[in-house]
């Protein structure tokens, strides 16, 4: 009785190993970008309510979103350099870690603002502050997991892989106002503890 050979060559396993670490880099990069997305649109369904709790208006409330998205349309392309020379994955952590800091901030300044620790004109330029911070470090996110893709994709593989980091974020940013809906009816702020623990 003939057996045939199988090749275990350490250049076969290499090849092998070298996939699967592909395959999680990309699953962990479109969980990343779904975090995101989730991130920057939870804060959607409970920003009013929790804004009228610690009696700001609606200018205000709207105020807070502009900051935070003029922010991150003017830090992203500084990212997009930065993880060109510190590397893709620094950059990534340093967004997701930002983020998941900030925002607990961000809740804090909430959390004390109605307590009654902080009248609102004080409570608006803190909370205005912090969600800048935040988005600051939140927008290391979108570049580096764009790059990072480029980066472990072939050529024709790379639409597929960018389309996939896009369809990733959209669904997370559709996510967030569904599920912070209903994660408000524990308490205004658990949606943005949520949204930490994903990120």
């Amino acid at each position: 009785m003939r057996f045939s050979k199988v090749n275990f060559s350490p250049a076969s396993f290499s090849m092998t190993q070298s996939h699967k670490a592909n395959v999680l880099a990309k699953r962990t990069l479109m969980f990343a970008s779904a975090s995101m997305g989730f991130a920057q649109t939870v804060l959607f369904a409970i920003l009013a309510p929790l804004g009228r709790e610690v009696g700001l208006v609606e200018v205000q409330i709207g105020a807070i979103i502009s900051c935070s998205s003029l922010t991150l349309f003017l830090v992203s392309p500084l990212w997009g350099r930065a993880s060109d020379v510190w590397g893709r994955r620094k950059v990534l952590l340093i967004g997701l870690f930002g983020y998941s800091i900030g925002t607990v901030i961000f809740a804090g300044v909430f959390q004390m603002a109605v307590l009654g620790y902080f009248i609102p004109v004080t409570a608006l330029i803190l909370l205005i502050v912090t969600r800048v911070a935040n988005a600051t470090a939140m927008a290391a996110v979108s570049p580096s997991t764009n790059a990072y893709m480029a980066d472990i994709t072939s050529l024709q593989d790379r639409i597929k892989g960018m389309g996939a980091i896009g369809a990733a974020f959209n669904i997370g940013s559709m996510l967030g106002p569904a599920i912070g809906g209903l994660l408000a009816s524990i308490s205004l702020l658990t949606p943005l503890y949520f949204s930490v623990f994903l990120t």
